[in-house]
């Protein structure tokens, strides 16, 4: 039975009854804990990206066989011709070596395999396709067959997801790892923001409130609520009769991350008395309240028309989300007298 790790006790001929060496060391840990590149400090741990005439690997930590490598520079290997190569993170246990080292392998059509023989296993970090010395990196980090994910047994590894940049993932998860220029790349970058406060467990949240055109960018794949608001109507000509508010309608969809959807903001009615219709793409819309009529909901699982104006008050109509006596400048209020409704407004959250 192997013990690890118990204090030595010197014997009266001056040596030690326990002596432990590195595979005693490796052993311990192989145990406890899957070989590979870990990222749980850090989501670009060993990533290899392409540059100029050259592929790049980000410092990063791996163990291997219970070996730990922590790697704390950035490593730069040239390239040139046309050909397939493999970037290797050697652990090489021999006596003459005893140490890992970062390599770039390979001159010919296919790719080289990983070496694990003997002393030496490799755990293969990316493929490099050089053409021309132009150079195309796949990450093979998430391969368990040449790679891998180091975790403790029994529980998934921690690993970034291949869709969310390293930089966005140290912002969120491992801040203080970050340098105060890569934190502000990311403050100062909109879509990876978006991704950000996709990922944060309060709500997400996204208001169009001007009328017009835009275009709605899916932060993040899952589930999103859209509720849409028609434009308010004007009232009569004659300006006796309050116009009515416009349609509302709420729809939940699934979107893709990266999937882009039109997004249209009804303007309140003018001259015509017609409130313009608000839409997600061709999931869902309302259109605008008229001085004649409430505007309608299009498609949603909740969909509710404007109300009318009051003769009587005299009020203008309102719309779902907002009552025109409590929200004068709520989205989708019809008119009144002089005065033209509200335009209305598209809201996404999570």
């Amino acid at each position: 039975m192997y013990n690890y790790f118990f204090q030595s006790k010197q014997m009266p001929d001056g040596k030690f009854d326990r002596a432990y060496n590195q595979t005693d060391h490796a052993r311990f840990y192989d145990e406890l804990h899957r070989g590979g590149v870990l990222a749980n400090k850090r989501a670009d741990s060993f990533l290899v990206t392409a540059g100029t005439g050259e592929v790049v690997v980000s410092p990063g930590a791996a163990l291997v066989n219970g070996y730990m490598a922590i790697e704390t520079t950035t490593t730069h290997f040239a390239v040139s011709g046309t050909k397939k190569q493999r970037v290797m993170l050697r652990c090489d246990i021999s006596d003459d070596v005893r140490a890992f080292s970062l390599r770039l392998d390979g001159s010919g059509t296919e790719y080289p395999a990983p070496v694990r023989a003997g002393n030496v296993y490799e755990l293969c970090l990316a493929n490099v396709d050089v053409n021309a010395g132009v150079p195309t990196v796949t990450d093979t980090r998430a391969d368990y067959g040449l790679c891998g994910f180091g975790a403790a047994w029994g529980l998934p590894a921690y690993q970034p997801p291949t869709d969310v940049p390293a930089l966005v993932w140290d912002y969120a998860l491992f801040p203080d790892s970050q340098t105060p220029d890569q934190r502000a790349m990311v403050e100062s970058t909109p879509d990876w923001m978006e991704q950000y406060n996709a990922s944060r467990t309060s709500r997400f949240l996204r208001v169009y409130a001007t009328p017009g055109t835009y275009t709605f960018t899916a932060p993040g794949t899952g589930d999103y609520i859209v509720e849409v608001v028609g434009g308010g109507g004007w009232s009569s000509p004659t300006g006796l009769t309050p116009a009515a508010g416009g349609g509302y309608a709420k729809k939940l969809l699934s979107l893709a991350r990266g999937q882009q959807v039109a997004v249209t903001v009804g303007a309140a009615g003018s001259s015509d008395g017609i409130g313009g219709t608000s839409s997600f793409g061709a999931y869902v819309s309302a259109t605008g309240g008229r001085w004649d009529a409430g505007g309608a909901g299009i498609g949603g699982e909740l969909s509710i028309s404007g109300s009318l104006g009051n003769n009587n008050l005299p009020a203008p109509g309102a719309s779902f989300l907002c009552s025109a006596g409590a929200y004068p400048k709520g989205f989708g209020i019809g008119g009144h007298g002089a005065n033209i409704g509200t335009g209305g407004c598209v809201i996404i959250s999570r």
